[in-house]
């Protein structure tokens, strides 16, 4: 006779359909998704190319608006599962950051507007400046303008995603305003004017991928340092009864270091002015004094090892969605 299913593995089982059904609704949703999105992409930017040689305002104003939504759709698709956690804490977000959320609310506001009235005015140049500046602001002070979220460990995984969708979101407008900059040239010929717009949409799909890329590495190498540490604390409790308390502790401090190195790594740039970490500096430093103070005591149920254990845990659990040996 098998023996009993244990209550958490009943748990876990009866979850195990509604995950399912929850997975299987992601795949169906990404599977209908891109094929919608990317012929729209590719028929507004045949139709932005065409308009660009045209000088027509009108149709590249339409144009520019469809590729627009079709880039925000591929990325709500690809980050389907992280928008939905997003979309149910955005109120939360909202009233812990009321000032960043309007200031964002009204500079995007003024964006868009300004660049359909400039469209609409045949000043294309001007509205592809607008969009290069906007967006250049976003990538290079990304750091000081925007905040991290409320509860830094657990909600890392939506700092994360909501980092590299809006970082790959700027570069998006940045090769946007490239492209009207380039549509603003008249009497440019057709083969020039095609490979000036084949190379930037080229250059911002190499961008895209080696920013996104660096946070898969970035979380990849997280993971480890944080199984290391484990294992150096766990041999370090298991060990201390043999006198190699000295020995071990030195190991422990050697991964923390390499712990508190990753930490200070930027997710999508390794420009400092510019990129944002992990976790902010007052939470790291309050993670890595802990464990410190824990190198010193070799009781495994010392309250600091405790707390950093769990905290370690969370990241660990955070950064395995993006997990990518290969990256």
């Amino acid at each position: 006779m098998a023996p009993p299913m244990p209550e958490r593995d009943k748990q876990k089982h009866k979850k195990d359909p509604a995950r399912r059904r929850r997975n299987r609704l992601f795949l169906l949703a990404v599977l209908l998704g891109i094929p919608f999105a990317i012929p729209i992409l590719l028929e507004s930017t045949r139709g932005f190319f065409t308009a660009s040689k045209e000088g027509n305002a009108v149709a590249l104003l339409i144009a520019w608006i469809e590729m627009f939504a079709s880039v925000i759709s591929l990325l709500v698709v690809i980050t389907l599962r992280d928008v939905r956690i997003l979309y149910g804490q955005i109120w939360q977000w909202l009233t812990s950051r009321a000032k960043v959320a309007v200031y964002s609310t009204l500079v995007g506001t003024f964006v868009v507007a300004a660049v359909i009235v400039l469209i609409a005015s045949h000043n294309m140049a001007l509205a592809g400046l607008v969009i290069i500046m906007a967006s250049g602001v976003r990538i290079a002070l990304g750091r000081s303008l925007f905040s991290y979220w409320p509860e830094p460990i657990a909600q890392l995984r939506l700092h994360v995603a909501s980092e590299v969708f809006f970082h790959c979101l700027a570069l998006w407008g940045l090769t946007a305003g490239l492209l009207m900059e380039v549509a603003a040239v008249k009497g440019l010929e057709t083969a020039p004017r095609l490979t000036l717009t084949a190379s930037l949409s080229l250059a911002f799909v190499v961008a895209a991928n080696k920013a996104t890329a660096r946070t898969r590495k970035l979380c990849t190498a997280l993971e480890t340092q944080i199984s290391d540490v484990i294992r150096a604390f766990g041999a370090l409790h298991n060990g201390a009864e043999n006198g190699n308390k000295t020995e071990l502790a030195e190991k422990v401090l050697e991964r923390v270091d390499g712990l508190d190195r990753a930490l200070r790594t930027q997710l999508n740039t390794g420009y400092k002015f510019a990129g944002k970490t992990v976790l902010p500096d007052s939470t790291r430093a309050q993670l890595i004094n802990r464990l410190n103070d824990a190198a010193q005591d070799s009781s495994a149920d010392a309250h600091t090892w405790v707390t950093s254990r769990t905290e370690l845990l969370k990241i660990q659990e955070m950064c395995r969605r993006w997990t990518d040996v290969m990256a």
